[in-house]
């Protein structure tokens, strides 16, 4: 490679910095400028245990129920997939709540990939982020799997 094409690759990636921080200036003030996104009536974060879930997933099932939740999540979150979807379940699931759930279900544990309150986080961090629906769901799978270590978790087992 000569000279010319590492100049050539270095101004893009100068470029690409530079978009990236006006696209967070950007994101910044439209987020300051746009109306506050607030839950539907109804919807208390985070969720504590099986029937808040349940009730979620009912109203989740009108299409402006949904839209507005996913608004709402879409105003958390940071610059990557992984970033943006954690500090969206931690306002989402309370720790005991996602110790009870697993991305395909197995055991005793419920499915949240099939679940529309996933649906709205995947909705939510790929409108916020250019982040991929894969992407977001290997980040919920992480989250979810590490519930266990969380609050405390891992040093109790150790004991």
């Amino acid at each position: 490679m000569g000279a010319t094409e590492r100049n050539i690759i270095s101004q893009l990636e100068h470029l690409k910095e530079e978009v990236a921080v006006i696209k967070q200036l950007l994101m910044s003030l439209t987020s300051r400028t746009s109306p506050a996104a607030v839950l539907p009536e109804g919807i208390h974060l985070p969720m504590g245990n099986m029937q808040d879930l349940s009730k979620v997933q009912t109203m989740l099932k009108e299409e402006a129920c949904y839209s507005e939740v996913a608004k709402y999540l879409a105003t958390v979150g940071g610059p990557n997939a992984s970033a943006n979807t954690r500090p969206i379940l931690v306002r989402l699931l309370t720790t005991p709540l996602a110790q009870q759930l697993c991305w395909r279900g197995s055991g005793q544990k419920l499915a949240f990939g099939d679940m529309l309150v996933c649906r709205a986080v995947i909705d939510a961090v790929t409108k916020s982020s250019r982040a991929t629906a894969s992407e977001v769901e290997a980040a919920i799978k992480t989250w979810l799997r590490n519930a266990r270590d969380r609050d405390g978790g891992r040093s109790r087992r150790s004991k």
